[in-house]
């Protein structure tokens, strides 16, 4: 095929050691403050600690086995490598909160809506707007679902084909969906019905789908993540 081979496959000890070492990382984020050590230490040295791990952890994944690895292995890389460079988390003055300069989030917003938009304009240039028919035929292809297998046995072509325009749609206008704020709640309601769509039926990309969700919460506010979480506690009494 032309493409260099991977590295030798992981021996169980070696698995067992890389996957602590990934745990770690993940905890060194998650882990609450450790009793005895001051806040604004733990908080960016730990975060710092265990984003540099995280990274490095993908970049591995990525040099094993390339093929397997493909873009969503990308997406971590680039996120966990911008994250540890950030200037990370701080405490404000004024309000005593922590805050994040704005610019990582910048950077990961555009991130997201310039995967879609040049995903929109590959689309044009290729069969997209000549052809009703591309994403009838894709889900017919290996990456096919017992789902899509049930959809294209009955859903009419009609429905196929609004599908297609709708999600060509929402790619190439993603700009203008997320960055315009009234907008921005039907571009997230969209996105999540596109992505839902193709985690039901194309098989094992919901681990893809599951990524670009968590882009979703970069354009949630503080206030809507306090409803959204005030509704749920209510709910869940």
């Amino acid at each position: 095929m032309g493409y260099p081979p991977p590295w030798q496959p992981m021996s169980p000890v070696q698995a067992w050691l890389f996957m602590a070492v990934v745990v770690t990382g993940v905890l060194m984020l998650l882990a609450p403050i450790a009793k005895g050590v001051p806040v604004r230490f733990w908080t960016r040295h730990r975060r710092k600690a265990g984003l540099w791990t995280l990274a490095f952890c993908a970049l591995l994944f990525q040099k094993v086995d390339f093929m397997a690895a493909f873009t969503l292995n990308k997406l971590y890389i680039g996120v966990f490598f911008l994250l540890a460079l950030s200037p990370g988390m701080r405490f404000c003055s004024d309000t005593g909160k922590l805050v994040i300069p704005g610019i990582t989030i910048r950077v990961l917003q555009w991130t997201l809506v310039l995967q879609y938009f040049a995903a929109g304009l590959a689309k044009m240039e290729g069969d997209w707007l000549r052809s009703n028919d591309v994403l009838w035929e894709h889900v017919q292809g290996v990456y096919r679902t017992s789902v899509a297998a049930w959809a294209l046995q009955h859903m009419p072509r009609w429905v196929w084909s609004a599908l297609q325009n709708l999600s060509l749609a929402f790619e190439v206008l993603a700009p203008l969906l997320f960055f315009i704020r009234f907008l921005r709640p039907a571009g997230i309601f969209i996105g999540i019905c596109f992505h839902l769509m193709i985690a039901l039926m194309m098989k094992d990309l919901i681990f893809f789908s599951a990524q670009m969700w968590t882009f979703y919460l970069l354009f949630v506010t503080p206030e809507q993540l306090r409803w959204a979480r005030a509704w749920f506690q209510k709910s869940s009494c």
